[in-house]
């Protein structure tokens, strides 16, 4: 099973279901873990050198973020669950109306630094075309630093839940460079905002970046209604 410890080739000892929690989530946002396959405690625990208990506690976790299904029987396995085209466009449109807000207020808080690193990162992914970990990752890391300079930490745990978008439905997307210029060009348009201090348009250039990434990601995948 392709899992590791984030972060540490150590094994796990403290806080165990958190971090085993932590390689699972990020096996299946990376698609190593796809959607419908079995996840077997054993087999997790196995990998990750801990017990079956703090896999189950895991999988509890998972399971509310809705990122695992669990079995309503005692012993049947946890799968990675499956996303219908709903679901992610719901996901979608949750993501503008929160993240919009998200922009507005770093807008009203930013700095010197946040837009240094805004730059750097739409600079780092206009030169990772093609290289689909690379770009997920970057994505992630501009929408944090927004998220972070927002300081809106009760919206953000929420906001976080929503950015985990298993590849499995957005591999297309990033693979195909229209999408992505796209995608980049939605950053610029956020930075420009945030750049004149404009809350509104801050948060309207979000709204309309992430509308556009979702319609997007949806004509791209195949999935089930």
């Amino acid at each position: 099973m392709p899992l590791s410890a984030p972060g540490s080739g150590e094994p796990i000892v403290k806080r165990a279901n958190v971090a085993v929690a932590a390689a699972l989530r990020l096996g299946i946002i990376r698609g190593d873990l796809a959607p419908g396959e079995a996840i077997l405690e054993e087999d997790v625990a196995d990998t990750l050198g801990v017990s079956r208990t703090p896999v189950r506690e895991a999988l509890l976790l998972l399971a509310g973020e809705r990122l695992v299904d669990l079995g309503n029987v005692r012993g049947q396995r946890a799968v990675v669950r499956d996303m219908s085209t709903d679901e992610l466009d719901e996901i979608y449109a949750m993501r503008a109306m929160l993240e919009g807000y998200v922009a507005r207020k770093a807008a009203e808080r930013v700095t010197p630094a946040l837009l240094r690193q805004l730059e750097q990162s739409i600079t780092r992914m206009s030169k990772l075309a093609g290289n689909v970990h690379e770009l997920i990752e970057e994505n992630h890391r501009f929408h944090t630093a927004i998220l972070t300079a927002s300081s809106t930490d009760r919206l953000a745990f929420i906001v976080e839940n929503l950015l985990q978008i298993p590849l499995e439905y957005k591999r297309d997307f990033w693979l195909d460079a229209s999408c992505l210029e796209v995608d980049i060009q939605g950053h610029r348009d956020v930075l420009a905002a945030l750049r004149d201090e404009d809350a509104a348009a801050a948060e309207a250039a979000m709204a309309k970046h992430l509308h556009d990434v979702g319609v997007l990601t949806l004509s791209k995948r195949t999935v089930p209604v």
